[in-house]
């Protein structure tokens, strides 16, 4: 088949593709002639070739965008994949022979190639290849002119929000509007990421913008409108969802390129916002007519709207009062559509436990926590002393005065059972409350979360946890073994996508690295970008006999029961040559859980042979429990 036939075989003669395929096929023609020339050492007849593919390549170009925008019109992907597959091919031929010809084309060409990256990207994500579209556009980021390098970011950040990664696809959005600011779709696009990390503030605010800059009718245009409705209603700002112009994006059945199951969808998003502002209406005790209008509006889009998740969703917390975010101002006092009303105590107890966080705990109440454990006297010192630090440089910021850069990343050391994984709870949830960290958890790791065998993928599995643990803690338990394998492995893939993450992601981000305390050392020591950025160190002291016999003894009336003398006794000669002898299985607080359940396990077996069972039976672990325990 010749090239002519291979473009517009199938192409329909009122098909915009058709033109764009004949001039590609023009513009390859010619340069299989000018190749046969310049063999043949033909350079005037090769010239003249080239000459004349020069004309055609600017005819195709021409056509390009109506040729894409028909792909875009029908929903036909696979006519734009192989779109890019033939102009890709005869683009790189068209370029290779430039030089020969003494053509300065390397504006166009990287201009020219930064666009079909683009489009082949914005195929694959229009197809659901969301991963395929981020490796592809990621790497063409090196190669982008700054003309298309908005467009690229901008589409990295549709393929992460798509893959529900909406921190990543902030932070493409927000290097797009570097290069283009005035951009509606990247200000609508971090509005939908906002109001997914429930930052309804912020979705508000992205979101008037996009509006400012839309065209009127645009996607764009319905997509602010709509966010805006949102994040009005769950910010409690009530009236100003109501005065606001209700904007429905309406579509019609018949139209062209509308599938019947986009036109339900469309309807049922409609009914969802008319139900925004029936609710709004009836919080607000507006008139009944108002209300009742509203409420026939939803059900006229969607009879079933009040069975839609979105909809379940809200009238489930208005019913238990449970604002998805608390900074309602303008609600009235009928804001509750239950009949069963809430006490002013039970609300009180609710906005009270939002103001401490979820868990209801105040910072005051954390810090207990943490002094309140057994042992760890230099752990609690040097938590304590960076908590002060947190807490001046905090108010130092207030008054506009000088600090300098601080890194909150921390190294624990120590050996297993010392605490280190609960301290870094409590560590996440004070700085949460301290306001360095915007949520507070925690996520635990290793190497096995971080580390993939293939070539590419470790990357992928590192940024995927970076994901889950912006906001707060990340901690990676036994750090040194992404450094101390033999062999080929991806452990220092690992660790440089970590430190870009930490970089990236410096002002919302803890990363702590635990282990053993000399292979810790190692492992900082592997890496000059590791020792600069962890330079706070927390040493966990292994516990004393005393320690442990007091965590035994916690856990035991923790859990409803104590030990007799003889038990009391027993235990503590066991801790003390426990830790006298220290091999290397000893593990601290483990030793004492494993203790103890051995010992109730031992009980459970005594107390079933019982013909008759007391309340001391349960309650004591006696001397016969411990025996034939090891650990």
């Amino acid at each position: 088949m010749g090239i002519m036939d291979k473009f517009i075989k199938n192409s329909p003669d009122d098909d915009p593709l058709t033109d764009l395929y004949l001039e590609l096929a023009k513009l390859y023609e010619n340069l299989q002639r000018c190749k046969i020339a310049y063999e043949k050492n033909q350079f005037e007849k090769a010239n003249k070739e080239y000459t004349s593919a020069c004309g055609h390549y600017d005819k195709a170009d021409s056509l390009l965008i109506p040729a894409i925008t028909s792909i875009y019109a029908d929903l036909d992907y696979n006519k734009g994949f192989d779109l890019f597959q033939m102009m890709k091919e005869v683009y790189d031929a068209f370029f290779s022979w430039a030089d020969i010809f003494e053509c300065d084309f390397d504006a166009i060409q990287d201009e020219a190639l930064a666009y079909l990256h683009c489009f082949h990207g914005d195929m694959l994500i229009r197809s659901g290849k969301n991963r395929q579209a981020l490796k592809i556009l990621q790497e063409s980021l090196s190669c982008s002119t700054e003309t298309y390098r908005a467009l690229v970011y901008e589409l990295i950040g549709q393929a992460n929000f798509n893959l529900e990664k909406y921190t990543l696809a902030l932070d493409a959005y927000n290097s797009s509007l570097k290069y283009e600011w005035h951009s509606a779709s990247v200000w609508s696009g971090k509005s939908l990421c906002y109001e997914e990390l429930k930052r309804y503030q912020d979705a508000l605010e992205s979101a008037e913008t996009a509006l400012e800059l839309a065209e009127e009718d645009s996607e764009d245009y319905y997509i602010a409108n709509i966010v805006i409705d949102s994040s009005l209603y769950e910010l409690g700002q009530y009236t100003k969802l109501i005065q606001k112009p209700l904007v429905l994006p309406l579509s019609d059945s018949n139209d062209e390129g509308t599938s019947e199951d986009m036109f339900e969808d469309q309807n049922q998003l409609n009914a969802q916002l008319c139900y925004l502002r029936y609710l709004a209406l009836k919080l607000t005790d507006s008139p009944s007519s108002d209300v009742d209008r509203a409420y026939e509006d939803a059900l006229s889009f969607y009879p079933d709207v009040e069975n839609t998740d979105e909809i379940k969703d809200l009238l489930h917390r208005l019913n238990n009062n449970i604002p998805k975010n608390p900074s309602s101002k303008d609600i009235s006092s009928s804001g509750n559509l239950s009949s069963n009303r809430n006490s002013e105590d039970e609300t009180l107890k609710s906005m009270l436990n939002e103001l401490n966080g979820g868990d209801g705990k105040s910072l005051e109440s954390l810090i207990g926590e943490l002094n309140s454990f057994t042992g760890l006297a230099s752990v609690k010192k040097d938590v304590n002393s960076l908590i002060n630090m947190v807490k001046i440089r905090k108010i130092r910021e207030q008054k506009g005065l000088k600090q300098p850069a601080m890194s909150y990343h921390m190294v624990f050391s120590g050996n297993p059972g010392t605490g280190k994984t609960t301290v870094a709870r409590l560590i996440a949830e004070i700085y949460h409350k301290l306001g360095i960290l915007s949520q507070g958890q925690l996520v635990e790791v290793d190497r096995s979360d971080l580390v993939a065998g293939y070539v590419g993928q470790t990357a992928i599995k590192v940024q995927e946890v970076l994901e889950t643990s912006i906001g707060g803690v990340l901690f990676i338990d036994e750090a040194y073994t992404l450094t101390n394998s033999k062999g080929e492995d991806f452990g220092n893939e690992a660790i440089a996508t970590l430190l870009k993450g930490m970089e990236d992601n410096r002002n919302n981000l803890i990363v702590i690295v635990a282990g053993y305390p000399d292979l810790m050392s190692e492992f900082l020591q592997s890496n000059p970008g590791l020792k600069s950025r962890f330079n706070k160190f927390i040493n966990f002291e292994d516990y004393t006999a005393d320690e442990l016999i007091e965590m035994l003894n916690r856990l035991c009336q923790k859990n409803g029961m104590t030990l007799t003398d003889g038990a009391q006794k027993y235990a503590q000669a066991f801790f003390e040559k426990r830790c006298k002898i220290k091999g290397k299985d000893f593990a601290n607080g483990r030793d004492v859980r494993n203790f103890f359940e051995q010992a109730y396990s031992n009980q459970s077996n005594r107390v079933a042979m019982l013909d008759s069972v007391s309340e001391s039976d349960l309650s004591e672990l006696t001397l016969d429990d411990l025996k034939g325990i090891s650990i």
